[in-house]
């Protein structure tokens, strides 16, 4: 064997697509049974930390001005932010703020394909009074019989995941709804939402540019990364 053929034969294959999406489930299981565990084990733990990076938040819409903010209904695990929407509805009046949540809509003639879209929440009534539970993903929206759909821009949009990187890379449960819905808005602000042990060091390998998109920043409990 002459020394191109071992120089050849020596050479790594290139992971596969197939073999980077497993990858991808199997880092979605690990990082949601991790933040899972968190807030089952250490429930108020986990509910301080939601506050600090709530009130980080909270800090950077009144720094950058913003007054139209869609935030997110979460899952129990996830870093609640229901402090966020609580503040923001409790001063719409006086800074002019409105308030949206993604909703889940069926496509038009799309079979059963399914989308986000923004509703704006009202302070006249209780959050709760304009809630009502998906179906499918059993995740509080609001309902439209009292919160009309929004198609204009958005400042600034909350946006929920399984991991993150410091660069604004992110994986969530893989469906593409935030990616298509963060597309839609492109000129949005969007604010990555997670807690430290939900950190990857780099996630770019299992990007891919077609529908993955990046968050403009990243808050945790322990920094807000650009």
């Amino acid at each position: 064997m002459n020394a191109a053929d071992k120089q050849q034969k020596a050479k790594p294959s290139m992971p596969t697509f197939s073999s980077m999406q497993q990858e991808k489930q199997k880092l979605r299981r690990l990082f949601k049974k991790r933040r899972d565990d968190f807030f089952l084990k250490q429930p108020a733990l986990h509910a301080k930390l939601s506050l600090e990076i709530s009130r980080r938040i909270l800090d950077f819409i009144y720094q950058n001005k913003a007054t139209k903010i869609c935030c997110s209904m979460v899952t129990q695990s996830e870093v609640n932010t229901s402090l966020i929407i609580e503040t923001l509805l409790a001063h719409q009046a006086q800074k002019n703020f409105r308030v949206f949540l993604p909703a889940m809509r069926k496509e038009q003639g799309q079979g059963h394909g399914r989308s986000l879209v923004a509703r704006e929440l009202t302070s006249k009534q209780s959050l709760a009074q304009q809630l009502i539970t998906d179906p499918l993903y059993s995740i509080k929206e609001p309902n439209p019989a009292f919160c009309k759909s929004y198609y204009g821009d958005i400042h600034i949009i909350l946006t929920p995941g399984l991991l993150f990187d410091e660069t604004g890379n992110r994986i969530g449960f893989g469906k593409g709804y935030y990616d298509s819905f963060l597309l839609q808005h492109g000129e949005s602000l969007s604010l990555g939402v997670f807690f430290e042990l939900q950190r990857f060091p780099d996630l770019s390998p299992f990007m891919d540019e077609r529908y993955d998109r990046k968050v403009f920043q990243v808050f945790s409990e322990k920094n807000n990364l650009a």
